[in-house]
């Protein structure tokens, strides 16, 4: 069983997140955050950010994981034709490549789950795992209005250097 979080301190997904409702673009610090802190309207945030709890906050994973800490806030998205994908969101540049995300793809390619990396900087990587791949995907998400590159990938491709 899993056991909810806190967000404590963590303000991860208050950069790696837009929020139409503020008008704030991923990739950017809310206006209302309080870096290491929290929201400074928390009584009065929008709905979406009522609403959002990234997978570490549902209790995926080990407390010591939390999305500020790894500088990946990792999600679970169900992609129609994929089904369940994970998703990270890099929250420092460079973090995608860390240890703690490559070992997570790795892992859910290895099940069979669609991986999708969203840079700080860049098109988003949707990898997708042999058994799940099919050509339509690239049209489905390749289009520049989706900004995201689909991979054929294998689990492989994300152990860790020699």
């Amino acid at each position: 069983m899993l056991e909810e979080r806190t967000c404590g301190g963590c303000t991860a997904c208050c950069k790696t997140h837009g929020v139409a409702e503020l008008k704030k673009p991923s990739g950017t610090i809310c206006f209302h955050c309080d870096v290491g802190s929290g929201c400074r309207v928390y009584s009065k945030r929008p709905q979406a950010c009522r609403t959002y709890k990234c997978s570490w906050l549902i209790g995926l994973g080990l407390l010591e994981y939390r999305p500020d800490k790894m500088g990946v806030v990792p999600d679970h998205v169900d992609i129609p034709g994929l089904g369940i994908a994970l998703w990270l969101y890099e929250v420092k540049s460079g973090k995608l490549l860390s240890k703690f995300a490559r070992r997570q793809t790795r892992l859910n390619l290895e099940v069979g789950n669609a991986v999708l990396h969203v840079p700080t900087v860049g098109r988003a990587k949707l990898f997708v795992p042999e058994n799940k791949w099919d050509p339509e995907l690239e049209f489905r998400f390749g289009d520049s209005k989706q900004k995201v590159v689909v991979i054929r990938a294998r689990p492989e491709m994300f152990s860790e250097p020699a």
